[in-house]
């Protein structure tokens, strides 16, 4: 994310996590053929059961679609 030119706000700081899941999923979007890229959507799929791309404009789907985001502070 920091080689993305993310500000350290998103990546450590206080940013809320809808805020941070943004961010990462903008960076994703640009790693296509990298490791990361391809485990994130593995996880996405094993445990949340997402087939969607994650980038930027899919991110609030992603999210609400999910739900165990919101639900996971509770």
């Amino acid at each position: 994310m920091r080689a993305n030119g993310v500000e350290e706000y998103y990546i450590t700081g206080e940013a809320e996590d809808y805020e941070k899941f943004v961010k990462w999923a903008e960076t994703i979007e640009k790693l296509v053929g990298n490791p990361l890229y391809h485990w994130t959507h593995l996880e996405l799929k094993q445990y949340l059961n997402v087939d969607t791309v994650l980038k930027g404009a899919t991110a609030k789907e992603i999210w609400v679609q999910d739900n165990f985001f919101n639900n996971a502070k509770e």
